[in-house]
């Protein structure tokens, strides 16, 4: 791979071919992840490759190395040690009370409510605990789901349910006929999406399969479960008090999560420490301060995360938007 230069060189497009034949014999990448990246159809690449292409495949290969350069790019990133250090999961203070709060969730098939900050880790979390327990269904919303109907579809999506029922009720019975007897989990991330209906359809889910229910988000969950000026949406409102159990309500990053996660780095330099404790106190918390050691691995690649000093940080903290140098 080496030998891939930085720029589109016709002269160099009997070397694309070789580079990307030692890709493809190695199973670092296969051809059809070659194609969806590089806008190569996987037909014309074998063609390419074998010498049967008939047209002139200068454009072909163009895009072929423009495709190999972002993937070293990507590969020596993705290849360093430091760079991989941040995106593990760890058991901070606030990590660990989602955490907790999930399991018992699904371990007493309860309702849960974790509302918190941007940055804390909740989503992280969320996908941690997914990948350590069973029967966990991760459903994540967008702006376009405040219609039951289109929650139901999502729920149904992250089941795997084929064939979804066209009608609501029909759906919910697919869902919930997935759900009974399972002892599962059923995680909504950014909840704030949901409306009064879809948190009744939720409420409903729940009560009819005796599976847990996670609702998670910003701190619009806490108004949009237990608020409204109705005398239907306070009823309604009172029915999920009710059967919520554990609550966890996160308002800001913890000292005590910044603290173990520069010592989980091993990050000691008090200047660097101090600088970090202070982005994460800022919108974006702990999902800031790895944005802001990733770029700073850009700038320095050869550098472990403990040998990052201050000035180093300043420069990747201002490339994130955040300071002038």
């Amino acid at each position: 791979m080496s030998q891939v230069q930085q720029q589109t060189n016709p002269a160099n497009h009997s070397n694309i071919l070789a580079v990307v034949g030692e890709l493809l014999d190695s199973g670092a990448v296969s051809q059809a992840q070659i194609a969806r990246e590089s806008g190569v159809a996987s037909g014309t690449i074998s063609q390419v490759l074998g010498g049967k292409y008939k047209a002139d495949p200068a454009a072909v290969l163009d895009k072929l190395e423009k495709w190999t350069h972002a993937y070293e790019a990507r590969a020596a990133i993705m290849n360093n040690d430091a760079y991989a250090q941040l995106g593990g999961w760890f058991r901070t203070f606030s990590a660990g009370r989602i955490y907790d709060a999930l399991t018992i969730a699904q371990g007493t098939n309860d309702m849960t409510a974790i509302y918190t900050a941007p940055g804390v880790g909740k989503t992280h979390t969320a996908k941690h605990y997914q990948k350590q327990n069973n029967n966990v269904w991760l459903v994540e919303l967008s702006p376009d789901c405040k219609k039951p109907r289109a929650l139901l579809e999502e729920i149904a999506f992250a089941m795997g349910i084929q064939n979804p029922h066209h009608t609501p009720s029909g759906l919910r019975r697919q869902i919930e006929l997935e759900m009974k007897n399972t002892n599962g989990l059923l995680i909504i991330d950014e909840a704030q999406y949901a409306e009064a209906d879809g948190f009744e359809a939720l409420r409903r889910l729940y009560d009819r399969t005796g599976c847990g229910v996670a609702l998670m988000g910003n701190m619009l969950v806490y108004s949009k479960l237990y608020g409204g000026n109705t005398q239907r949406s306070q009823l309604d409102a009172a029915q999920r008090y009710s059967r919520i159990g554990p609550k966890v309500k996160i308002n800001q990053c913890a000292e005590r999560d910044i603290a173990a996660l520069l010592n989980h780095w091993d990050i000691q330099d008090k200047p660097v420490r101090d600088l970090l404790a202070a982005i994460s106190a800022k919108p974006g918390g702990l999902r800031s301060v790895e944005k802001v050691l990733r770029q700073a691995l850009l700038l320095t690649p050869d550098k472990a995360l403990a040998q990052f000093n201050e000035k180093e940080i300043k420069a990747a903290w201002a490339l994130h938007g955040g300071m002038e140098e």
